[in-house]
Formats: structure tokens, C-alpha cells, sequence
């Protein structure tokens, strides 16, 4: 199509028909016109008597809505011909989420019970449940450094194991980790890599295939047609990296990849102090969370932000994402709507028009 036209969340892909819209009131005008003509015509008939019997249930309104409906379905027929596209949630057929948790020190925090971590694992594996089946799910645990514990699979039982044996230590590597999950998505649109062969301390010219040993049901996971979304679970602010989560996440945009991210913790979570034993040092360390950052880098990549100070909130979230990440917003064309409408009106204007037509003896 050359044009389309957009009013308000629906867009014609042929809004040329729309101009056909003029012919309804002039149509109606006819129509009026020729029942002003009728009544004319009745004024002259000499045997009004004979007027009043052959007129008797046409003088009332109903005889009037068969028109009506008829003008209705083309109104509705022509913005059908017009090819209207509204966006729609529906649900997608396989997408490949990955997962990131924050495993650093700080997530040994009771403020969250019974700790951070412990709630964490019990969301995740609710996450797992909501997820659909046929999703890819991977797995990056991240603290002072990041992770892949587990490249993007449908094996859930791996997945489980892979996230019950996460334990708390070291500091925050936030961009690290999201700069882990961005680069495995340009791995994964890359089903092979081809190395140069070492031999004898020289470089050999010739390239071989390699592959990485991967889970069930991931080397399908390659095309970039597969939506690739980051799902993030942290407490804190970044203490580790050289790169800002914001640079992180301008990258994670240009990718097409949306963050969605959960600030776990409250802002009087504390941890144990290793130091402790030292004279003078504090015996606890404050570590609240940073959701600033995490709403500003979702926001960046058109993700979402939540919070959770509790298990129970924690485990909302979760239910509530797996759901989220299994739709998406696509322009559907609904122009079947309009024609079944026009078709319906049509019957019933026909239907009323032989049942409340009145014919002469």
C-alpha cells in the first residue's frame, strides 16, 4: 500500500475506502427523500378508508429500521474494505528468557525471609512454573564476576538444580552480568564459529567448526526471529565492573532486547561484617537496595520495574512475569470482524424487512 492511516489505536492499510463513508448520509438523504415522496403520493388517494387499511403498521417507526441496519452494515463494511490493524496482546509461541541473579554477599540479608537467596531460588522455580513450556530459559548467576550456569533451555529440572545450588558471596558486577546475557544472544543468532587451528607453536591458516555442549533443545534457539528478553533479580548497587548498567543496557537496546528487573530487599537489610573481629569495625554492613537504577535500565530497553521487600511480594512478581514474557503486542489485522458484522446486519435487515412488510391483498 502506498498509505495508511492511523486513528487512535487502530491503522487502515487501505484508508481509501474510507471516503466511500460519504455515500451513507447521502443514501440517507435519499431515503428520507423518498418517504416524504410516499406520503405525498398517499395524500392523494380518494378512498381513505381504503389508505388507512393498506398503510395500517407502516406508519409506525419500526418500519424504518430495516434502512437503518442496512446503512449501519455499510458503514461497518466499508471500514472492514478499509483493512483495520489494532495491536493485541497474544501469546507468543517461543521465546528464549534469560535469567540473572544476583548471588552476591549481600544476598544473605534475613531482611528478606528467610534470606535473600533462599527467597529468591522459591520465585525463580515459581517463575519456572508460569514460564510456558516451550520457552528457552537460561541461567546467570553474577557477583564479582558473571556466570553462565546455564545456557537457555526447555529442561526445567536442569534448571532447577542449576538455581538450587546458588550460594551468596562477593560484590555486585550488575553490568557484567547483563553484558554476559547480551553477547549470548549474538551466540546464539551465530550457530557456529569457526577458529583457527594451533599446532607445534604455529598458527595453522586452516578454520574448523566448533561447538559448545549445550542442553537440550538450544541449538534451535539460533534464529533472530526468537524474541531474546533479560529477566534480572538483584539488592544492590553496582560495586564491581567497568561499565555502567546504563551502558549496559543502551547495548541491551540496540539489540532488541527488553529488561525486566526486581529490586529485592528493604533499605534496612543488613549482612555480617567479615571484618567484625577488627577493633573498631562495625559489626554489620547496610545493604539496601538500588531500585533506581534497575527502573532506569528497564526503562531504557522498554522493560518493566518492580520491587519486592517480602517473600510473598517476591513471589507476586514472579507469577505476574510469567505471564508477561509470554506476551506480546502485535498489530493483528481485524478486518474478519467487520465483515462478519456487515454480514450480521445485513441478515437481520433483511429478515425484518420481509417480516414487517405488509402486502396488498
Amino acid at each position: 500500500m502506498l498509505f495508511s492511516l492511523q486513528i487512535g489505536g487502530v491503522r487502515f492499510s487501505a484508508p481509501v475506502a474510507l471516503f466511500g463513508l460519504i455515500v451513507v448520509p447521502l443514501l440517507a438523504l435519499a431515503y428520507v427523500a423518498l418517504q416524504r415522496k410516499r406520503s405525498a403520493a398517499a395524500i392523494k388517494f380518494t378512498n381513505l378508508d381504503l389508505l388507512a387499511d393498506i398503510t395500517e403498521g407502516q406508519v409506525s417507526a419500526k418500519r424504518h429500521v430495516p434502512a437503518v441496519l442496512f446503512l449501519l452494515a455499510l458503514v461497518v463494511l466499508l471500514i472492514g474494505i478499509g483493512q483495520p490493524q489494532a495491536k493485541r496482546l497474544v501469546q507468543r509461541e517461543e521465546a528464549t528468557v534469560m535469567l540473572i541473579i544476583d548471588v552476591s554477599g549481600s544476598m544473605s540479608a534475613d531482611d528478606v525471609r528467610p534470606t535473600r537467596m533462599e527467597a529468591a531460588k522459591v520465585s525463580a522455580n515459581t517463575f519456572l512454573d508460569q514460564v510456558p513450556d516451550r520457552f528457552r530459559v537460561g541461567l546467570i548467576a553474577f557477583s564479582t564476576n558473571a556466570d553462565i550456569v546455564s545456557q537457555p533451555t526447555t529442561d526445567r529440572d536442569l534448571l532447577r538444580q542449576a538455581i538450587d545450588g546458588l550460594k551468596p558471596e562477593g560484590g555486585t558486577a550488575l553490568s557484567t552480568a547483563l553484558d554476559r546475557a547480551i553477547q549470548l544472544k549474538r551466540d546464539l543468532e551465530r550457530p557456529t564459529t569457526r577458529v583457527p587451528q594451533v599446532g607445534s607453536g604455529t598458527t595453522s591458516t586452516t578454520t574448523t567448526t566448533t561447538t559448545t555442549t549445550k542442553p537440550k533443545d538450544t541449538t534451535e534457539a539460533s534464529s533472530s526471529e526468537v524474541p531474546f528478553v533479560i529477566l534480572i533479580l538483584t539488592d544492590g548497587a553496582q560495586t564491581v565492573g567497568e561499565r555502567t548498567p546504563q551502558q549496559s543496557a543502551n547495548d541491551a537496546r540496540k539489540e532488541n532486547i527488553p529488561i525486566f528487573s526486581i529490586s529485592l530487599g528493604t533499605r534496612d537489610g543488613t549482612i555480617r561484617n567479615p571484618d567484625s573481629a577488627t577493633a573498631g569495625v562495625q559489626p554489620f554492613i547496610e545493604v539496601p537496595p538500588d531500585p533506581a537504577t534497575l527502573r532506569e535500565i528497564s526503562a531504557i530497553t522498554g522493560g518493566k520495574s518492580f520491587t519486592a521487600e517480602s517473600a510473598g511480594e517476591l513471589q507476586s512478581v514472579y507469577q505476574a512475569l510469567g505471564s508477561k514474557v509470554g506476551e506480546v503486542r502485535q498489530e493483528t489485522d481485524i478486518t474478519y470482524f467487520f465483515a462478519i458484522g456487515a454480514v450480521f446486519l445485513l441478515l437481520i435487515s433483511a429478515g425484518l424487512s420481509l417480516l414487517w412488510q405488509e402486502r396488498l391483498p
